[in-house]
């Protein structure tokens, strides 16, 4: 049981840093840049939904086992909206 509740716990930190990561990086470009940096960031909601959609698939199989379709279907919702978000930065950020 104790190597279990260890792994949780790494496993957490992992999902909690996976979480603070970006927002640290929005904040330093933020006050880097001001408003100026907007114009770069169009991507950033997108990301963030699906960086939360992957720690909300974490939380519920910490509480509960999910089913195989359960964890395919996170998953892959967690990577259709990084996608999207990736997209969005390749063709909306302005390249100069």
């Amino acid at each position: 049981m104790q190597r279990g509740r260890a792994t949780r716990t790494l496993a957490d930190a992992l999902v909690l840093a996976n979480l603070l990561a970006p927002a640290l990086l929005l904040a330093s470009a933020l006050a880097g840049y001001g408003p100026r940096a907007l114009p770069y960031l169009p991507h950033v909601p997108v990301e963030w939904a699906g960086i939360a959609t992957g720690a909300g698939g974490w939380l519920i199989e910490r509480h509960r086992p999910l089913t195989a379709r359960e964890r395919a279907t996170w998953i892959t919702a967690t990577i259709a909206i990084l996608t999207c978000a990736a997209s969005i930065e390749t063709y909306l950020v302005p390249h100069r």
